[in-house]
């Protein structure tokens, strides 16, 4: 009887010490960035979507509002982040698309064979052209089973 008991106590102790270790977390979006084009710098605005206050763009084609220069067009980055652990190679689509007011696509981009870094963020790029005064725009992404969407407002007017 006793032999039994400290065969199962041992034993017991063998399957504790044998757990797996935790799993690394999955690929996924890490987030949804959105920069204008400035059309005479050539450069690309801050990240129009992470401002403290909420951006609301208003005849940006011609310089006005809350932007430094002219612009027309738009930088949608949808960032990509790995498990930390390894550099992986991934089949499944990322899908990026832009909508308007009236749920109208405006473009749409899908990304297959993604090599996701183990260290920092894949991104990856959706151009937008003539949005200048587009009005509200929808950014979605979708990556497997996630969804992430942002929305920004491009309007123009007297």
């Amino acid at each position: 009887m006793h032999l039994r008991l400290a065969a199962l106590a041992l034993g017991l102790c063998a399957s504790a010490g044998a757990a797996e270790p935790p799993k690394p977390p999955p690929v996924r979006i890490a987030g949804i960035e959105a920069r204008l084009f400035y059309q005479t710098s050539g450069k690309l605005s801050d990240d129009l979507l992470a401002r403290k206050e909420p951006f609301v763009g208003w005849n940006t084609v011609i310089g006005e509002g809350p932007v430094s220069d002219a612009a027309t067009d738009l930088l949608v980055d949808v960032k990509v982040l790995g498990n930390g652990i390894d550099e992986q190679s991934v089949d499944d689509p990322l899908e990026i698309w832009v909508t308007d007011k009236a749920g109208k696509t405006l473009a749409r981009r899908s990304i297959a064979n993604l090599l996701v870094p183990y260290r920092g963020a894949l991104h990856n790029a959706l151009w937008l052209r003539d949005v200048g005064c587009a009005g509200k725009l929808t950014l979605q992404a979708r990556f497997r089973k996630q969804v992430k969407i942002a929305s920004l407002a491009l309007d123009c007017g007297e």
